[in-house]
C-alpha cells in the first residue's frame, strides 16, 4: 500500500512539472502578455530561461530579437496611455540584452542578425513617432531616447561595423559623456575614451548632445550620420547655416538666400517660397524669365497669388488698368461697340456683359442697332420703346416721339373705325377701349352692329339701310330741308323723329 502511494506522488509532481514546464513554454514561445500587466514577470522569466536554453550563441541572438520584436509590439495597445512607460522601459531592456548577445555571435553569423535588428530599430522609430503620452509627460527624455535609437539604427546599418562591437560602443558613449560605465563581473573592461572613434560615439538618452536641440535633427537630418556635418569628429564650430552646407547643390540663377525661406528638412520638394518673410515685393527681379509673350508688362503680383501661378486674377485698380484697349483689343469681336471694354464687361469676366449706355454717352440708338430692327418697325430711336436693360418688355413713348398720327403704324382690322385710333384707345394698350358714339346703337334694331349704319368702315354714315331714301326726300323738301342726308344729325341726334 505504501509502495502505491509513493508511486501516486512522484506521477503527481511529475504531471505537475511537465504542466509548469509546458505552462512556462507557452509563456516563453508565445508571450501574450505585455509590460505592466500582472503576469507579465512570470512571463518575462520564462522568456529568458527559454532564450538560455538556445544551442549557440546565433540561435540565442536570434530569439533576443523575437522579445525585442515582441516589446515594440505591445506599444500599439498602448498609445496614448501612461502604460507607455512601462513598454518603453522593456524596450530598452531588451535592446540592452540583444547588444549583450550579439557580442557572442560570429562574425559570418552576423548578415540576417543584422538586417533583422535594422528592421526592428526602424520599426520601433516608428512607433515612437505615434505615441502621445510619453512625448508630452516628458519631452526632453522622450527626444533623447528617440535620438539614441536613431543613432544606434545608424550603426547597425553600418556593415563596416561589427555588431559584436555595438555593445562597446553604446557603453563607451556613455562613460565618454560622463557615465559610470564599469564592467561587470567576467566582463572585458570598457575601452578607454581616447581609443573610441569620435564619430561614432552614441551619446546616452537625455544628454545634450543625444537630444540636440541647439540644432534639431528632423526631417532628412534625422537619417544623417554625426560625420556627415562634424568632419574628422570636429564638433565645436560646425556651420549651422543651409548655405554653408547646400550651396553646392543650389542651381544657377536660384535665390541666393536661406534654404530654409522655402525648404523644409524633410525634403527640397515642395517648396514655398515666404515672399512675406523676406520682403519679396519686386515680382520682376525673379520671375521676368517666365513671363508668357505679349504677357502684362506690371508686377506678378496683380494677378497672382504667392502660392502659385493659377488661378490667376488681375487686379486691375492695383495695376491701375485703366485703358481697356490697350489690352484686350484683339478680343474684339467684329462690329463690336469700339469704346471702353469697362462700359459693359465687368474686371471679374466677360459675362455678363451690362452696356453702361449713360457711361459710353451713347444717344444715337441707331448707330449700333440699325441691323436688330424687324421689319416695318418704327424707324425712330430705340429709346422711344426700349429701355438699355433690354429689348423687352418695351412701351413706346407716343409724346416723345411726337406720334400723332396713329394710322401711320397701325393698320386697322376689316370695317373698323376709320379715324384715329385715339378717338378710342390710350397708348399704353388697345384695351380697354372707349369710343365716344352719341347716337343710340342699337337704333333701328342695329344693336351695335356697326356695319348697319356705317357699311364703309369708316366714320361716314347712311341712314338709308333702313330708311326709304324716295319717301324721307320727298318729306324733307316739303319741310324746305332739301340737303337734309347731310344734315340727319342735326335734327335726329337722338335717333327720334321730332315731327315738329
Amino acid at each position: 500500500m505504501k509502495a502505491r502511494l509513493l508511486l501516486v506522488l512522484a506521477l503527481t509532481l511529475m504531471l505537475a512539472a511537465v504542466l509548469t514546464g509546458a505552462a512556462g513554454a507557452a509563456l516563453a514561445t508565445l508571450g501574450p502578455y505585455r509590460p505592466g500587466q500582472a503576469v507579465f514577470a512570470v512571463q518575462y522569466t520564462a522568456e529568458h530561461a527559454y532564450l538560455d536554453l538556445q544551442p549557440g550563441p546565433q540561435r540565442r541572438a536570434a530569439f533576443g530579437l523575437t522579445l525585442l520584436e515582441r516589446r515594440i509590439g505591445a506599444l500599439e495597445a498602448v498609445k496614448a496611455t501612461a502604460a507607455e512607460v512601462d513598454v518603453l522601459t522593456a524596450v530598452n531592456t531588451e535592446i540592452e540584452h540583444e547588444l549583450a548577445l550579439l557580442q557572442n555571435v560570429p562574425a559570418q553569423d552576423e548578415s540576417p542578425l543584422r538586417a533583422a535588428l535594422v528592421r526592428e530599430l526602424e520599426g520601433l522609430l516608428v512607433e515612437l513617432d505615434q505615441l502621445v503620452y510619453t512625448p508630452s509627460a516628458s519631452p526632453q527624455g522622450f527626444i533623447g531616447f528617440r535620438n539614441a535609437i536613431l543613432a544606434l539604427s545608424l550603426l547597425a546599418r553600418d556593415a563596416s561595423i561589427p555588431l559584436a562591437n555595438l555593445y562597446d560602443l553604446a557603453r563607451n558613449s556613455s562613460a565618454a559623456a560622463g557615465g559610470q560605465a564599469t564592467a561587470a563581473p567576467g566582463e572585458p573592461t570598457p575601452t578607454p575614451q581616447a581609443a573610441i572613434d569620435p564619430r561614432m560615439v552614441l551619446f546616452p538618452p537625455g544628454s545634450p548632445g543625444a537630444v540636440h536641440a541647439f540644432y534639431p535633427l528632423t526631417g532628412a537630418h534625422a537619417l544623417l550620420q554625426c560625420q556627415d556635418c562634424h568632419v574628422e569628429g570636429v564638433y565645436a564650430g560646425t556651420p549651422n547655416l543651409c548655405s554653408t552646407c547646400h550651396a553646392a547643390v543650389r542651381p544657377a540663377g536660384h535665390y541666393s538666400g536661406e534654404c530654409a525661406l522655402c525648404h523644409s528638412p524633410n525634403a527640397w520638394l515642395p517648396a514655398t517660397f515666404n515672399h512675406q518673410a523676406v520682403g519679396a515685393t519686386n515680382c520682376q527681379q525673379c520671375h521676368a524669365n517666365k513671363r508668357p509673350a505679349n504677357h502684362y508688362a506690371g508686377q506678378c503680383s496683380a494677378c497672382h497669388a504667392t502660392a502659385a501661378w493659377l488661378p490667376a486674377t488681375f487686379n486691375h485698380a492695383a495695376a491701375a488698368a485703366s485703358d481697356c484697349q490697350s489690352c484686350h483689343t484683339n478680343k474684339r469681336p467684329a462690329n463690336h461697340y469700339a469704346g471702353q471694354c469697362s462700359a459693359c464687361h465687368a474686371t471679374s469676366a466677360w459675362r455678363p456683359a451690362n452696356f453702361n449706355h449713360q457711361a459710353a454717352g451713347a444717344t444715337d440708338c441707331q448707330s449700333c442697332h440699325s441691323a436688330v430692327r424687324p421689319a416695318n418697325h418704327y424707324n425712330g430711336q430705340c429709346s422711344a420703346c426700349h429701355a438699355t436693360s433690354a429689348w423687352r418688355p418695351a412701351s413706346f413713348n407716343h409724346a416723345a416721339a411726337g406720334a400723332t398720327d396713329c394710322q401711320q403704324c397701325h393698320s386697322r382690322p376689316a370695317n373698323h373705325f376709320s379715324g384715329q385710333c385715339s378717338q378710342c384707345h390710350a397708348t399704353t394698350g388697345w384695351l380697354p377701349a372707349n369710343f365716344s358714339h352719341s347716337f343710340p346703337l342699337n337704333h333701328g334694331g342695329a344693336n351695335g352692329t356697326c356695319a348697319t349704319c356705317h357699311p364703309g368702315g369708316g366714320s361716314a354714315y347712311t341712314c338709308f339701310n333702313c330708311h326709304n331714301e324716295g319717301e324721307l326726300t320727298q318729306k324733307h323738301n316739303e319741310e324746305g330741308i332739301p340737303d337734309y342726308i347731310s344734315r340727319c344729325m342735326e335734327c335726329h341726334a337722338d335717333g327720334q323723329k321730332h315731327d315738329d
